[in-house]
């Protein structure tokens, strides 16, 4: 039984680069969108790196790392392992890690149980997972308190 086949591959025809249909924006998320879109300016302190400084126009900041600084912005994630020092004026935070210092939060500030937020915290509302820890001079925000600009602007 000695048999021979002959296998004959077949070969695409070629293309020219603008014949290939590009990547929907959807197909890749995270990826930097096209000029005219609407993009969040989002940053991420990766673990073992260290920042210190002012922050300003965040949408989000996630901290891996080591940040001491100033942030003005909408959303604060301090992970596992991760460290905020200083101030933070935020619509949310997810507090995972280690927060210390003056925390302003106009709507929710989410404590999971591996958090621990300590300083002068300021809330809209709070959640504190079983194993969270929170410590200070803790107070919920109101308008009349001039701590909750979102709310007291929509409310208008």
């Amino acid at each position: 039984m000695n048999e021979t086949v002959s296998y004959q591959p077949t070969v695409a025809p070629a293309r020219n680069l603008t014949d290939i249909p590009r990547p929907r924006r959807d197909d890749y998320p995270g990826a930097p969108s096209a000029p005219g879109q609407s993009r969040e300016n989002r940053m991420t302190v990766g673990r073992d790196i260290k920042l210190k400084g002012e922050i300003s126009n965040c949408d989000a900041l996630v901290v891996e790392g080591d940040v001491e600084a100033t942030l003005d912005g909408k959303m604060l994630e301090v992970a596992v392992g991760g460290t905020f020092n200083g101030s933070a004026t935020v619509e949310s935070a997810e507090i995972h890690g280690t927060f210390d210092g003056t925390l302003t939060i106009s709507g929710l500030l989410r404590i999971h149980g591996t958090g621990r937020v300590s300083g002068t915290v300021r809330y809209g509302k709070i959640e504190v997972q079983s194993g969270g820890e929170l410590s200070g001079d803790i107070a919920s925000a109101t308008p009349a308190q001039g701590v909750l600009p979102v709310l007291a602007a929509e409310s208008s």
